[in-house]
């Protein structure tokens, strides 16, 4: 088959789980013997590149931060050019990166598969978390939010011929906001387990840190924004009685300088890391030297890449139990999962993990063991393309 990947953006854009999902599928689409055009946003300099033999098409007058009529023509223009010289099989769009490409009538257009990653529930869940005491602020947020919720479900996705969820929260969440399509199916994010495995701790790293070998590491890891609540891991160290561990967050985000801001407020320099520049290829690096891996998000997340990373390392995970986050972890067969925004009860399941080994070691081995399973990034494409391939031959949904 030949597929077109429609993705806003890109990890050359920003770093972010929607982004890594649609490059890592495509990567293992090609793996599985299938061609993929990877449709993106605009970036300075570069019009067509090849990654790993995936064709990433940079779409001049398109904007990676938000959709615009004009981006939505200038994708359809360089569509039509690129289907026209080398057809098409299936279109397939993660969350509303297909939305201009579905509303131009085209006669025996290839099918279109949209891939949710998170629903208008959870995204207005987070924001009454996030506007928390502002009830202005959380009463606007719900009226815009639910105000395009309605575009989704009227105009966009019955246009598709399938949806694809990331997390059985979502897919039982989707049931109920999107009738359509018919045709749906939940099909976990997946992660390169050969990649990100277990491994000798590097001991270099901690010395980099000016770690000596009794200091705990803890690492946290995603987009920096206020959601994802890594303030509350901060906080947790400040109220900490006897030895601190360290705390290393990895990633870039407009909350960056908050959180380096707070740890100063609360006399935790010395005890907090930030590394925004850490590529995504030099993460299993710093997974493999930690401890313990935190995700204390308040956000509805759609399936969180940072958490799989660290299931796949075989590292004992303290997390939020939210949704998609509880779904991945089996509840607390492979992590500790704590209330959202609550420091003290985060501080506490830290500490009862990092003094007891054995139960981290049977969490963390719990984890490895689900990625594996479950969440192969070869599993989702395979699941992924399965679906493609039924649309292609006119196979009607049971």
């Amino acid at each position: 088959m030949h597929v077109c990947e429609l993705v806003r953006l890109l990890p050359g854009h920003a770093a972010g789980g929607m982004q890594t999902h649609a490059l890592l599928l495509a990567r293992w689409l090609v793996r599985l013997g299938h061609r993929v055009t990877l449709f993106t946003a605009e970036a300075p300099g570069r019009l067509e590149e090849w990654i790993e033999d995936v064709c990433v098409v940079y779409v001049p007058g398109t904007q990676p931060d938000r959709h615009t009529p004009a981006g939505w023509e200038a994708l359809n223009r360089a569509w039509d050019s690129y289907h026209a010289r080398d057809p098409f099989d299936v279109v397939h769009a993660h969350s509303s990166a297909g939305e201009g490409w579905a509303r131009r009538s085209r006669p025996g257009r290839p099918p279109l598969v949209v891939t949710m990653h998170g629903t208008h529930r959870g995204e207005w869940l987070t924001s009454l978390r996030s506007l928390r005491g502002r009830p202005l602020g959380q009463a606007k947020s719900s009226l815009y939010l639910w105000s395009t919720y309605l575009q989704v479900a009227a105009r966009y996705l019955p246009r598709a011929q399938a949806v694809i969820y990331t997390s059985t929260t979502d897919f039982r969440r989707g049931r109920r906001l999107y009738p359509l399509p018919l045709r749906r199916a939940m099909i976990p994010t997946g992660v390169d387990v050969e990649r990100f495995s277990p491994a000798v701790q590097p001991a270099e790293l901690r010395a980099e840190l000016g770690l000596d070998a009794a200091t705990p590491l803890i690492v946290g890891a995603g987009r920096m924004v206020r959601e994802k609540g890594f303030s509350t891991a901060v906080e947790a160290l400040a109220g900490w009685t006897g030895p601190r561990p360290h705390l290393v967050l990895l990633g870039d985000g407009p909350a960056v300088g908050e959180l380096r801001a707070e740890a100063a407020r609360l006399g935790l320099d010395a005890e907090v890391s930030q590394r925004p520049t850490v590529s995504h290829e030099l993460l299993p690096r710093y997974l493999n030297a930690a401890d313990l891996f935190v995700f204390p998000t308040w956000r509805e997340e759609g399936s969180p890449n940072g958490v799989l990373e660290a299931m796949a390392c075989g590292l004992p995970i303290v997390a939020s139990d939210l949704g998609a986050v509880r779904d991945m972890v089996g509840g607390g067969e492979a992590a500790a999962l704590v209330p959202p925004m609550d420091p003290a009860a985060l501080r506490d399941a830290m500490i009862g993990l990092l003094s007891d080994r054995a139960r981290a070691g049977r969490l963390g081995r719990a984890a490895r063991r689900r990625a594996e399973e479950r969440f192969s990034a070869e599993r989702m494409a395979a699941r992924t393309a399965a679906l493609f391939e039924q649309l292609v031959a006119g196979v009607r949904p049971e």
